[in-house]
């Protein structure tokens, strides 16, 4: 699905350079299939992502519902945000050119809600990890203090900690740029995408 958007995206980026286009390249081409399924091939992998990264943080906290209440809601609201602007795409009488400002208002609300429900579960994951290995650290003694290769769980702290973060970078530029309406937004889709 990943390779799919990212193919989609990059075919609207080159036919925007070969034609000159300053405005979002995906704007100008008119009506045809490739805006709606470069978007649902999106939404959808973000959709995923956020999935997973909720049951991770569910089955890191022992499988305690009152953690995951947070990031459920906003996924809740980012379906819901994605699920209309998908509708309003397909409906709309224009497909395919500039977004109206209903579509641009869920589209708002889906990457908002996307960035805090990455924020607040990762963070949750690394902190659970941090705590399990400051307490292995205590049971271990100094010896375990002393040693001077990372232990496996830092290495995975590591990992989720530099992985999350270009994600969650990557979906913040993307959002900004979004937010701006500037023509750069097809290139961070293409980042958010290969994250």
């Amino acid at each position: 699905m990943s390779s799919s958007n990212l193919a989609l995206v990059f075919s609207r980026l080159i036919q925007g350079i070969t034609y000159g286009i300053r405005d979002r390249s995906d704007t100008q081409f008119g009506k045809d299939w490739v805006n709606i399924v470069k978007d649902i091939t999106g939404f959808l992998q973000v959709f995923i992502a956020d999935i997973v990264l909720i049951y991770c943080c569910w089955v890191m906290y022992a499988y305690s519902r009152m953690v995951i209440v947070f990031p459920v809601f906003m996924w809740l609201g980012g379906t819901v945000c994605m699920a209309l602007e998908i509708w309003s795409l397909i409906s709309s009488h224009d497909f395919g050119t500039k977004p109206n400002d209903k579509q641009f208002a869920f589209d708002t609300g889906f990457w908002a809600s996307t960035i805090c429900l990455n924020l607040y579960a990762t963070f949750g994951i690394i902190l659970r990890i941090y705590n399990v290995e400051k307490a292995n650290l205590k049971l271990g003694g100094l010896a375990s203090a002393l040693r001077q290769k990372p232990s496996r769980l830092q290495i995975v702290m590591c990992i989720i900690n530099k992985s999350a973060l270009m994600h969650t970078a990557a979906t913040i530029i993307y959002f900004i740029t979004l937010e701006i309406r500037d023509a750069s937004a097809n290139v961070m889709w293409a980042a958010v995408s290969f994250f």
